[in-house]
């Protein structure tokens, strides 16, 4: 069953109920997706819960891919944080699940204008990329601050202890990646290799 949350102005009130036999928790997926096709064309506000988090992928033997959508997308997602147990944190998703993924965690984010994370944190193994995509605010680690913005890459040791805010007017948004501090195999492109295959694309 797929649940809709929608917003709607009174134009498209009697459309839509001409579509409905039941109320909007009991109908079936094919009337929710009518109604949401309606209301994309009519350029009225939806959001359906697979818009929100995604959850399924597409995979192969060697690879498993999903659509995240644009940016401004990625303010319906929501996670849950073990240091704030009582509610879903928005404007985040992690991948792990989702991708299958085995030597790192990563998620993506969007802290909202004037919104600060509430605690401090370190890890016990994992050291923690920031690449930030868009937005602007500030990062602290150990008591350093860091002016962060569009472009800006972070690295932080797992015993760094860090937090950040939004101190600007519009959206931060950002990729963490987690991995295990002193892990990796080899550096730049030094692990891969050529299985001298001719490169072809169908047309």
């Amino acid at each position: 069953m797929m649940h809709l949350s929608i917003k709607i102005d009174l134009k498209a009130k009697d459309s839509i109920l001409r579509m409905l036999h039941k109320p909007l928790h009991e109908t079936s997926e094919n009337t929710c997706l009518k109604i949401t096709n309606y209301l994309r064309q009519s350029a009225l506000t939806v959001t359906t819960e697979k818009d929100m988090n995604p959850n399924e992928s597409e995979k192969g033997q060697n690879f498993s891919a999903v659509q995240l959508g644009s940016l401004e997308n990625w303010k319906t997602y929501t996670a849950k944080v073990k240091a704030l147990p009582s509610r879903d944190v928005p404007g985040k998703l992690f991948l792990n699940s989702i991708l299958g993924l085995t030597g790192m965690e990563v998620s993506v984010n969007c802290l909202a204008a004037g919104v600060a994370v509430p605690f401090y944190h370190k890890h016990t193994k994992h050291e923690e990329l920031y690449l930030f995509l868009k937005g602007r605010g500030q990062f602290q680690v150990d008591e350093k601050i860091i002016e962060i913005c569009e472009g800006t890459a972070l690295r932080i040791s797992p015993d760094g202890e860090r937090t950040w805010r939004n101190n600007s007017k519009e959206d931060l948004f950002y990729i963490v990646i987690q991995a295990t501090e002193f892990s990796i195999a080899a550096k730049g492109i030094d692990d891969g290799y050529s299985d001298q295959r001719r490169v072809i694309w169908p047309d």
